[in-house]
C-alpha cells in the first residue's frame, strides 16, 4: 500500500485508518531507515523513532493513539449549562449559538454552545427548496377535497399573443379564478372590470351550485384571497369589508387574507394564471368573445378532467375528486360549473331577484366535438 503525504491527513479519519498508517510507516522505517521514512512522508523524525520503539516493544498495541487529556477541566462547562442550551436547542432549533447567546445568555461561548449542539446530535441541514416544497404538498394533501378555495385575479392585458384580440373583440380584461388546493380544480369567470361586484358574483355564483353538486356544509368551505381593492383588502377595517361580509353572512363561509407581501401564500392559484397563461393565452386564437368563452370552457374541462399534474402524483383534478365524491352525478354537476362571462351574469343564484341564468353547455357534446387543441386556431 503506497502512503504519500497527502494520505497522511489523518485529522478527521478512523482510528482504524490511523493505526494502518503507522504501521506503514513503521514497516518501511524498518527497511530503508528512518531519514528515508521523514522525506517520503513528511513526518518528524522523533515522532518516527516513537512509534518505532513502541512498535518494537508492545507490537500493535504500541501504535494505538495514547493521547489523554486532563483529568480535570478547569473550564469545561458545568452539566446544568449543557443541559439548559440543550433544551433551548430544542425549543427552537432554528437559534444558533448566536442568537441562543443573545435572547437567553447562558454563561458560555459561541464556540462552546456548538460544540455541545454538535456533540449532542442537535445540529440539522438547512433544507432545500424541493424538499420544503414536497413537505407543503404532503401537508395540502391532507384537506378535504373544495375545503380550501384560494381566490386570486388575474390581469390579462399585458400578454403579448392575447392583447391585440383584446382590443379587437372586445374581449375580457381580468380573470376571476377560483382553485381548489387539494385536488386543483378550477373555476373561471371572466369580465371587463376589475370590481367587488364582480368578485362577489363570481364565489357566490361557485359556492351556490357547488352546494347542489355535493354533500358539502359552506361552514367547512375557507375562501383564502390576498389584500386586492376588488377583495376589500383596501378596508381599514375587516368588519367593513362587504366582500368579506358577503361571504361570512350572506354564503356562510369562512374567509382569511394571506399576510401582506406574501404573495407565496396563495401560491396554488398564482401557479395555475401562469399555466394558463402558457398553455391557452400563449396560443389561443378567437374569432369573437363568443368564440373566446367556448374556448375557455374547453380549456377548463380539459384541465379540470384530463389534463395530470405531476405535482400531484400524475392525478388529474377529477382523479384526486373521484376519491371522495366517487358519485358520476355528484361529478358531473361539478363539471357543469362553467366558465361564466360576469358582464353578462345579472345574478347567480334562483334566489336573487334578476335575470335567470343562462344554460350551462353539455361539457359531454364538448368534449365530443372539440380535441385537445382546439383553441390553438
Amino acid at each position: 500500500m503506497g502512503f504519500t503525504t497527502y494520505s497522511m491527513g489523518t485529522r478527521g479519519t478512523s482510528k482504524e485508518h490511523r493505526l494502518n498508517v503507522k504501521q506503514q510507516v513503521v514497516r518501511f522505517v524498518q527497511k530503508h531507515g528512518i531519514k528515508p521514512g521523514v522525506r517520503k512522508f513528511a513526518i518528524s523524525r522523533n515522532t518516527i523513532r516513537t512509534w518505532l520503539r513502541r512498535y518494537e516493544d508492545e507490537g500493535i498495541k504500541g501504535l494505538l493513539d495514547k493521547r489523554q487529556g486532563p483529568i480535570n477541566i478547569k473550564h469545561k462547562t458545568a452539566d446544568a449549562v449543557e443541559q439548559q442550551i440543550i433544551a433551548i436547542r430544542k425549543r427552537a432549533p432554528c437559534y444558533g449559538p448566536k442568537r441562543i447567546k443573545y435572547f437567553f445568555g447562558p454563561p458560555c461561548g459561541e464556540s462552546a454552545m456548538r460544540r455541545i449542539i454538535k456533540k449532542h446530535g442537535l445540529t440539522r441541514k438547512r433544507r432545500k427548496k424541493h424538499q420544503k416544497k414536497q413537505d407543503l404538498r404532503e401537508a395540502k394533501s391532507k384537506y378535504k377535497v373544495f375545503t380550501h378555495l384560494q381566490y386570486d385575479l388575474k390581469h390579462l392585458h399585458d400578454i403579448a399573443n392575447y392583447w391585440p384580440q383584446m382590443k379587437s373583440f372586445d374581449l375580457p380584461k381580468y380573470q376571476y379564478t377560483i382553485r381548489d388546493t387539494r385536488s386543483g380544480w378550477i373555476f373561471l369567470g371572466y369580465s371587463n372590470e376589475l370590481s367587488e361586484l364582480n368578485a362577489r358574483t363570481m364565489i357566490d355564483y361557485v359556492i351556490n351550485f357547488m352546494k347542489t353538486a355535493i354533500p358539502i356544509s359552506t361552514r367547512d368551505i375557507l375562501v383564502q384571497t390576498d389584500n386586492g381593492a376588488e377583495f376589500s383588502g383596501a378596508g381599514r377595517r375587516v368588519k367593513t369589508a362587504s366582500f368579506v361580509r358577503a361571504l361570512l353572512e350572506d354564503i356562510e363561509v369562512n374567509h382569511a387574507y394571506i399576510p401582506p407581501g406574501c404573495c407565496n401564500a396563495n401560491a396554488d392559484v398564482e401557479s395555475i394564471h401562469n399555466t394558463i397563461e402558457e398553455e391557452f393565452f400563449d396560443l389561443v386564437q378567437v374569432e369573437s368573445r363568443e368564440d373566446f368563452m367556448r374556448k375557455t370552457e374547453t380549456y377548463r374541462l380539459w384541465y379540470n378532467i384530463e389534463r395530470p399534474n405531476f405535482s400531484k402524483k400524475g392525478l388529474s383534478p377529477l382523479d384526486i375528486v373521484d376519491v371522495e365524491y366517487p358519485n358520476e352525478v355528484a361529478q358531473g354537476k361539478l363539471i357543469s360549473i362553467s366558465t361564466i362571462d360576469l358582464d353578462q351574469l345579472a345574478c347567480v343564484t334562483p334566489e336573487m331577484r334578476g335575470q335567470s341564468l343562462p344554460d350551462f353547455p353539455d361539457y359531454k357534446k364538448i368534449l365530443h366535438h372539440f380535441s385537445l387543441f382546439l383553441w390553438i386556431k
